[in-house]
């Protein structure tokens, strides 16, 4: 048998730098009609492509009074989680120690061949329209929006044609 041998090259993966920024929700002596809005935004930097899973929660560290208020979200980008598009999610003191909770608002995967790719998700925290809530009024939030990866990354080679 003849033939030619030939060389492989091997390198090494490049993945891209995955950074969030969001909005905090504090607030303190919060009154009827009052609303807070944010905005979470995920971006994967230039580099390396790849899939990449996230998560983002809200973290309600203190909720004193407040059993009306609603948190909603939406995105084009990420998946919403059940109970918190349209209206919202009731935020009640009345779960845990002063409505301490994490609860997870949205998902999703961002795929880049190596460009620059955002995702972003803007919410809103507000009392429910032509609702009582006089005795709800001076009370303070304090909380936050926090977003991590989740499951694995998948790093892909698009100019090697490699997965």
């Amino acid at each position: 048998m003849t033939g030619t041998q030939g060389d492989i090259n091997v390198g090494s993966a490049t993945l891209p730098t995955i950074t969030y920024t969001a909005t905090g929700i504090t607030d303190s002596n919060i009154f009827p009609g009052w609303e807070k809005t944010g905005t979470a935004t995920i971006t994967v930097a230039a580099g390396g492509a790849g899939k990449f899973d996230y998560e983002c929660n809200l973290e309600v560290t203190a909720n004193t009074k407040f059993t009306d208020l609603y948190f909603s979200a939406e995105s084009s980008n990420a998946t919403i989680e059940d109970g918190f598009s349209g209206e919202g999610k009731q935020i009640s003191s009345a779960d845990g120690a002063e409505g301490v909770q994490t609860l997870k608002i949205a998902h999703g995967t961002i795929e880049t061949t190596g460009e620059q790719a955002i995702h972003t998700i803007t919410y809103k925290l507000a009392f429910k329209d032509d609702e009582e809530q006089n005795e709800q009024q001076g009370g303070n939030i304090a909380g936050q929006v926090t977003c991590k990866l989740s499951g694995e990354a998948k790093y892909t080679d698009s100019q090697q044609k490699g997965q």
